[in-house]
């Protein structure tokens, strides 16, 4: 049953499609981020009304949306991601290349343009002890590579993301396919991977529902591999503090902070966490859900999210940024945070009343 499942959804065709609550146009910052249209080789991308759309009729399915959105809010079924981590263990030899052009190799992509510095990240982790080859001799000759450098870009930011854990990557870029001489050109088939399915030795095949396929939308989670893949991290790295790290970001809150939970309601990744109890409200923030948008400190209307820097450790849970202590206000008899021990109103009965005042002496 799980195996017709997995062999209908892979052999669907499908196009980009924008989960927009996680669009940095579509909260507050219209305009701010146009690299999925800019880097689009096949300009199928367009801003009208207000909305993304996708000319499918144009796309290629390259993948290249996917892989330069800051906020993972495009997804892309069938770009052959699925396979690579359903498979890559049971590699001798890890060939990556580009099944547009049939280039030789063991797993493949819709175009190595697609493949999400994220996921290079983590399979750098994971398979720290092996080494990965990049197969581009397709690439000279092919229009999406002309119009783009995404792929070299995506390569160092995750070769400089494990670096700063710690950790060398083994790799090596490909330009003429007479340098694999000696090494596996078995490329992977259907067979292949359902086959593979089934074996318990494939890695996180026992877990493919919960980790790496979403369960609201049957995609590939880029960040949850990630995630997982940093669990696995032991050492001093792992209570390092970074100030900036590839990725991730971690936020501070002021005393401006009155807990209105407005961060927590912006937020594109659920980084935020706003908990009132009977006399106080919690601020919590999770820097690995955290997409280094900016979005919580550019609308915060009290402007009292700040940088914070934060290590390894914290991309697990949340923490605590702050805690403050709740009064009734005196006039609607609701809960909220005073800015000084004199205040008695809330800030919307605060307003009211110094417009009856206002009025008042007319």
């Amino acid at each position: 049953m799980l195996l017709n499942f997995f062999i209908e959804k892979l052999t669907e065709e499908h196009y980009p499609e924008i989960q927009l609550k996680k669009c940095i146009n579509f909260h507050g910052m219209p305009n701010s981020c146009s690299k999925c249209k800019d880097l689009c080789p096949e300009r199928a991308i367009t801003f009208k009304l207000g909305k993304i759309m996708f000319d499918e009729n144009m796309c290629n399915r390259c993948g290249i949306c996917k892989a330069v959105c800051p906020t993972q809010a495009i997804t892309v079924k069938g770009l052959g991601e699925e396979n690579i981590l359903r498979t890559i263990k049971d590699k001798d030899n890890i060939i990556f290349s580009c099944s547009k052009k049939n280039g030789v190799g063991t797993l493949k992509l819709s175009c190595l343009n697609g493949f999400h510095s994220e996921l290079l990240a983590a399979l750098f982790i994971l398979f720290k002890d092996k080494k990965f080859y990049f197969n581009l001799s397709k690439c000279n000759n092919c229009q999406i590579s002309n119009n783009s450098c995404v792929f070299q870009s995506s390569l160092n930011v995750a070769v400089d993301f494990v670096k700063l854990l710690e950790i060398n990557p083994q790799y090596e870029i490909i330009n003429n396919e007479e340098d694999l001489c000696g090494l596996s050109n078995e490329n992977i088939s259907r067979r292949e991977l359902f086959s593979l399915l089934k074996k318990e030795s494939s890695y996180l095949a026992a877990q493919t529902a919960d980790t790496i396929i979403s369960s609201k939308d049957n995609q590939v989670s880029i960040r949850r591999i990630l995630l997982k893949s940093i669990e696995k991290i032991e050492g001093s790295q792992e209570k390092t503090e970074y100030d900036n790290l590839p990725f991730f970001a971690s936020w501070n809150v002021n005393d401006n902070c009155d807990g209105c939970g407005f961060c927590q309601s912006i937020c594109l990744g659920g980084a935020w966490k706003v908990e009132k109890e009977e006399e106080k409200v919690r601020v919590s923030h999770n820097s690995g859900k955290c997409y280094n948008c900016g979005i919580c400190a550019n609308l915060c209307s009290k402007k009292a999210i700040i940088r914070g820097t934060f290590s390894v450790d914290a991309l697990k849970s949340y923490s605590i940024k702050c805690e403050k202590n709740l009064i009734v206000c005196s006039a609607c008899k609701k809960k909220f945070v005073p800015s000084s021990e004199e205040k008695k109103y809330c800030a919307i009965c605060e307003k009211k009343e110094a417009l009856r005042a206002t009025i008042s002496r007319i």
